[in-house]
């Protein structure tokens, strides 16, 4: 059903009929319920505070020296956050420790191409975000830190500074400074 018709079936209704419509969604899915909480009761910190926990769990599977992360699993935490619409600032707060995080574990474990594919998709995203919404200069000096952190010779530095270079040549140009 589009949306289109869910809008004109509910015109039909009267205001008693809808009430039932959504308290039924409320006690049959787990997702309409945790919408309807954040709804009545925007707690925006909150609601990140819990991503950012499901996240780090997420990405703290390993399995016999393997990082065990499955990408898909924080790709969706990511968008379910984002579907809430707690703000741009905690939207990118997420994304920052999924790619940091992940990092942290890459350093030190056994990766898959998935995980390094995630790492440099999450960085462009993260950095193309930040310039639109004009806060690239909160993320760049820490993302030049993590990246300086990693050993030069796992091939990760080089393929995050290469993507990071890659993502701010296309990004919105700085204007240059009043001499």
């Amino acid at each position: 059903m589009s949306k289109a018709q869910l809008k004109k079936e509910l015109a039909t209704m009267s205001q008693e009929q809808l009430i039932e419509v959504i308290l039924e969604a409320y006690s049959a899915r787990k997702e309409t319920k945790e919408y309807f909480e954040y709804f009545l009761n925007p707690d925006a910190r909150a609601l990140t505070d819990r991503y950012l926990s499901l996240v780090q769990k997420e990405i703290q599977r390993v399995k016999r020296g393997s990082m065990r992360m499955r990408v898909s699993t924080v790709k969706k935490l990511i968008k379910e956050h984002a579907a809430f619409q707690p703000g741009v600032v905690h939207e990118l707060e997420l994304l920052y420790h999924a790619w940091d995080a992940t990092l942290v574990m890459a350093i030190s474990w056994r990766r898959t191409d998935t995980i390094e594919r995630f790492l440099t998709d999450t960085l462009i995203t993260l950095l193309t975000r930040a310039d639109s919404e004009m806060m690239l200069d909160r993320y760049v000096s820490s993302v030049e830190k993590a990246i300086a952190m990693t050993s030069r010779w796992g091939g990760l530095r080089p393929m995050l500074t290469h993507a990071m270079e890659e993502a701010l040549e296309y990004l919105t140009p700085q204007i240059p400074p009043v001499k």
